[in-house]
């Protein structure tokens, strides 16, 4: 969580995305900035998902990309 360079790693629903962002500043107000780190660009992605047929359930993954 306190990584100085995080970029993004997973996709999540988006009918969890108000619980992960109330999660995330909770967390995040206690990490601590790093001096003299410089981070790169991360590299492009995108959510990629896959639902199931005659449902409305699936999975997404984050796959590189625009």
């Amino acid at each position: 969580m306190c990584q100085p360079c995080a970029c993004p790693n997973a996709a999540i629903a988006k009918s969890a995305l108000q619980a992960y962002e109330g999660d995330y500043r909770a967390h995040d107000s206690q990490c601590h900035g790093m001096p003299g780190i410089s981070c790169g660009v991360c590299a492009p992605s995108k959510a990629a998902c896959t639902i199931m047929p005659n449902a409305l359930t699936g999975t997404c993954e984050l796959k590189p990309g625009l």
